[in-house]
C-alpha cells in the first residue's frame, strides 16, 4: 500500500473494497490480494476483479491457486492472445478448481489472523512513515526551497552562482541543487548528511569462490520493506560487494535517484548478508532509524532526484549524498521514531515468518490435491 490507502475514501459504492474480498488483477502477471479489516474501502479500478461473499476456507483456497505463477499462465493463455495479456473474466467464470480439503480450515483461519495482524502493521508503519514526512515538509516551509524549485525548474533558466557551489559537475541543474541545499542550510540550519555518519569502510569483498547472501535494489521493494534472501546467491562480481556484511543500525540508502528507497536493520541478520555497492551504507552517530525515516521523506528524495546523471537519468554516486542536507529535531523525537520503528519492524518480522509458516503447509496441502489419482 502506499501513503494515499491510509486516508479516508470520500466515495462508497459496490466497486469500493470490502473486509474479506479477494481481489485479482486482470492484467499478467496475474496477483490476487485478501482484504483486511484495517484497510480502508478504497474504490477498485476496472484492471481488478473482486471475488466477495466467500468463505475463508474457499477465499483461502483461491488465493493459493491464484498466486501460483504456472496456474496463472494457463488462465492468461486461456484468455487468448492480446498485446496486453489479461485475464477475461469468463475465463474465471468458467473455472473449476476442486473443493479445498477440509484440513485446510484451520490453516485458512490462521492465515487470517496473521494477514491481519501484518496489514495492522503495515497500516502503523505508514502512519509514522507520514508523521515523518509532514514534519519534514513542514520544515521546508520555513526555507525558501520551493521558490527555487518552482526557478530551476522551469524550461530555461538564467542565475549566475557562487563557486563555492560547483564542484566537479558543472551540468546546470547539478549546480542549482547545491544552491538550494544551501538555502536549507541558510533559511533553517539543516546540516550536511557527511556531518550525521562515520565514513564509510571503501573495502570490497572480492571473489569468494562460493556462494554469499547479497541484498541488491529489488530486495527493497519499497523503503523498510526488506526482503533478505533466505539462500545464497552466486556472484562473479565481489569487487560490488560491500566488505563487511550488513549490521544492527545499518541505513541503506539507494542510489536509484529516480525512485530512492531505504532500508534500516533493527537487528543482526541471522546470518551474514553483503550489500552491493548500488546502496550507500550509512552508519549514523545515533538514533539510526530516526534519520532512515527522515532520509525516506519526499523533500529528501527532491534533494536526490536533482543530482541523476547519465543518459536516462536514473542514478546517483554515492559521493552525491554529501549534498544532501537534513533538518534537526530534538534528541526525544528521533529516539520515539527510533523506538517505534523498531518496534513495527520487529512486529512485522515476527508476522512475516508466521505467515511463511501457514504458506509452506498450505502449498503442501495444495501439493497433495494435484498429486491425487
Amino acid at each position: 500500500m502506499d501513503s494515499q490507502h491510509g486516508e479516508v475514501p470520500e466515495v462508497e459504492h459496490s466497486r469500493c473494497i470490502r473486509p474479506a474480498d479477494v481481489l485479482i488483477t486482470k492484467i499478467a502477471p496475474i496477483r490476487a490480494a485478501w482484504v483486511m479489516p484495517v484497510h480502508h474501502r478504497h474504490p477498485v479500478d476496472a484492471n481488478c476483479i473482486i471475488l466477495r461473499g466467500l468463505d475463508r476456507s474457499v477465499a483461502f483456497w483461491w488465493l493459493l491457486w491464484l498466486n501460483t505463477a504456472a496456474f496463472t499462465d494457463m488462465l492468461v493463455r486461456r484468455s487468448g492472445a492480446a498485446v496486453l495479456p489479461r485475464l477475461r473474466l469468463s475465463v474465471l467464470r468458467d473455472l473449476a478448481l476442486p473443493p479445498p480439503p477440509a484440513v485446510l480450515a484451520p490453516l485458512a483461519q490462521e492465515a487470517w489472523v496473521a494477514l491481519a495482524a501484518l496489514a495492522e502493521a503495515d497500516t502503523e508503519l505508514m502512519r509514522l512513515h507520514g508523521e515523518v514526512g509532514t514534519t519534514v515538509e513542514n520544515e521546508v516551509a520555513r526555507t525558501s526551497w520551493n521558490e527555487t524549485a518552482s526557478r530551476y525548474g522551469a524550461p530555461t533558466w538564467c542565475d549566475w552562482f557562487s563557486c563555492e557551489l560547483i564542484d566537479d559537475s558543472l551540468v546546470p541543474v547539478h549546480v542549482a541543487a547545491n544552491a538550494q541545499a544551501e538555502t536549507l542550510h541558510r533559511d533553517a540550519d539543516w546540516q550536511r548528511l557527511p556531518d550525521l555518519v562515520f565514513p564509510t569502510p571503501s573495502e570490497r569483498l572480492g571473489e569468494t569462490g562460493q556462494p554469499v547472501r547479497t541484498l541488491r535494489l529489488s530486495d527493497v521493494r519499497r523503503s523498510f520493506d526488506l526482503n533478505i534472501p533466505d539462500e545464497p546467491r552466486s556472484t562473479s562480481a565481489g569487487s560490488r560487494l560491500y566488505g563487511r556484511p550488513l549490521h544492527a543500525g545499518d541505513v541503506l540508502m539507494s542510489t536509484l535517484g529516480s525512485d530512492p528507497r531505504v532500508a534500516w536493520l533493527a537487528d543482526d541478520p541471522p546470518a551474514p548478508v553483503f550489500a552491493v555497492d548500488h546502496w550507500a551504507r550509512l552508519r549514523f552517530h545515533d538514533t539510526p532509524g530516526a534519520w532512515a525515516l527522515i532520509l525516506a521523506t519526499e523533500p529528501v528524495a527532491r534533494q536526490i532526484r536533482l543530482f541523476t546523471s547519465g543518459t536516462a537519468q536514473q542514478f546517483i554516486r554515492a559521493a552525491d549524498l554529501a549534498h544532501v542536507f537534513l533538518p534537526r529535531f530534538p534528541h526525544e523525537t528521533l529516539v520515539r521514531w527510533e523506538r517505534t520503528l523498531a518496534r513495527v519492524l520487529r512486529r512485522r518480522n515476527d508476522l512475516h515468518g508466521q505467515w511463511r509458516s501457514v504458506l509452506h503447509r498450505a502449498r503442501a496441502i495444495q501439493q497433495a490435491t494435484l498429486r491425487r489419482p
